[in-house]
């Protein structure tokens, strides 16, 4: 009777009798207001507290095979491009982002700066990458892939390895085993993050692996194109494939076997991946083929029985040999340690490492940071902000680890110099212009079209010129 005298406020004006009934029937009148209020108002206290939990990101994601992110760095924005080109070709997949930030930010800065998704779904969830419960938030017990970021900060390498403890010793955690791929940047922590992680983890020194590119791109004029190439998902990249129609057969059976792929290696059951093996190994259950194609699904046999061989067209490769070379390393971080020992291993013996930084005491540095060098001479050179004048007349094409843009340019020790420039400095376009072109006149070479002087601000643009050659020629 207080429901339907509230619903429908009419009904008491119907009410006929005497005025104790009627005073009775106002008050329940009022009293069936009041508890309709009170229930609109615990529904919608319900309905607000429930928004704001999914504004905060703290509700539960039920997702399966999908990749979850720990941790928030710039290096998310590169990881989700990447992800979600790989995922071009699976109709659902999703990406998960657990950090310790808010919701609606993290949205709109990738948004921002990743754009557009595609077909895949990206979730965020504000927490802890280190607390289990927070962990039971993105489901990582049914995900497909785990990568742990290294966040910013003073110690980011006990982030990171605490995220491998809470996922990997959690009292939930399934029983089949996870893949894990985590950033470290000290080469310190890397034998206790192996210790934790085992064969279910992947380790990146991202450190140690930008100084070795960039000692091993410096020798090599366009092989940073090639590792773009072969590391982003965009063009061909590597792939493992279990392929049960080559057990039995040899390495060198499989080169032939694929049409649209190209194998390169071989991953043993139970071993560590091998490029080039023995021609005569035979792949056995379990093998896997290690492959350049230009998908997941690509990979697969050609169906030829032949594929016509001519080994009279098969040369053997030529090497000059090795001379002594010099290379100017600008600036000072914590990579030049890394990259000047990298480079020890493919330089001749007698060659030279001019390092100009603006770094004091950088000559006790470089003696204690890069002992044992078998094939080089390390000199150091102090360079004041804007001393440009300063620079020696170093050699081999190098890079600068630290800030500021360069000249680079190459020269064996004793050998006419043979200019690479590169970026030049807004701040003395002049000079550095005046050198490459000195040097160029002394060396009689061709300008290459891409390297021409369009101002201070103008950039290389990116690929192999036709007339520029790849070849080493030191």
């Amino acid at each position: 009777m207080s429901l339907m005298r509230t619903l429908d406020a009419g009904t008491m004006g119907g009410d006929t009798g005497s005025w104790p009934f009627l005073l009775l029937m106002l008050a329940v009148t009022f009293g069936g207001i009041f508890v309709i209020s009170t229930l609109i108002g615990v529904l919608t206290s319900g309905i607000e507290a429930r928004l704001e939990d999914l504004r905060k990101g703290r509700s539960r994601v039920v997702e399966t095979a999908h990749t979850v992110v720990l941790g928030w760095s710039e290096q998310i924005f590169p990881v989700l491009t990447q992800l979600m080109i790989a995922n071009a070709n699976r109709p659902r997949s999703s990406i998960v982002v657990l950090a310790e930030r808010d919701k609606v930010e993290m949205e709109d800065e990738i948004r921002e700066k990743v754009g557009h998704a595609g077909r895949t779904r990206i979730v965020c969830r504000s927490g802890s990458p280190i607390e289990m419960a927070d962990l039971d938030l993105v489901s990582v017990q049914t995900s497909r892939a785990i990568i742990v970021l290294s966040p910013e900060g003073d110690d980011p390498d006990v982030e990171a390895i605490k995220s491998l403890l809470a996922i990997l010793k959690s009292p939930s955690r399934r029983p089949s085993p996870y893949h894990v791929v985590a950033e470290l940047r000290d080469a310190k922590n890397l034998e206790v993050a192996r210790l934790i992680g085992g064969d279910e983890v992947e380790i990146v020194l991202v450190g140690d692996l930008v100084a070795r590119t960039i000692a091993q791109t410096c020798r090599q004029s366009g092989l940073s194109v090639v590792h773009t190439e072969l590391l982003d998902f965009e063009g061909d990249e590597i792939y493992f494939h279990e392929e049960p129609d080559l057990v039995g057969r040899r390495f060198h059976d499989a080169l032939l076997a694929y049409e649209d792929s190209a194998v390169i290696g071989l991953r043993l059951r139970g071993a560590a991946p091998r490029i080039n093996p023995d021609m005569e190994t035979v792949i056995r259950p379990g093998d896997q083929i290690i492959a350049i194609s230009e998908d997941d699904d690509t990979v697969r046999l050609s169906g030829i029985p032949d594929p016509g061989v001519r080994p009279d067209l098969i040369q053997a490769p030529s090497s000059a040999p090795k001379q002594p070379e010099r290379t100017l390393l600008l600036g000072w971080s914590n990579r030049p340690p890394s990259i000047i020992s990298e480079l020890d291993h493919y330089v001749a013996p007698g060659s030279v490492v001019d390092v100009v930084a603006d770094f004091e005491g950088g000559e006790a540095e470089i003696e204690r940071c890069c002992p044992g060098l078998r094939n080089e001479k390390l000199t150091f050179r102090y360079l004041r902000p804007g001393g440009l004048r300063d620079l020696p007349e170093a050699g081999r094409g190098i890079c600068a680890p630290g800030r500021g843009d360069e000249l680079l340019y190459r020269r064996r020790v004793g050998g006419a110099a043979r200019p690479r420039c590169s970026r030049l400095p807004p701040g003395e376009p002049g000079l550095l212009r005046r050198r490459c072109l000195r040097r160029r006149r002394q060396s009689r070479e061709v300008e290459p079209a891409h390297f021409r002087w369009r101002g201070p601000n103008h950039r290389p643009r990116r690929g192999i010129s036709p007339g520029r050659g790849t070849r080493d020629d030191g």
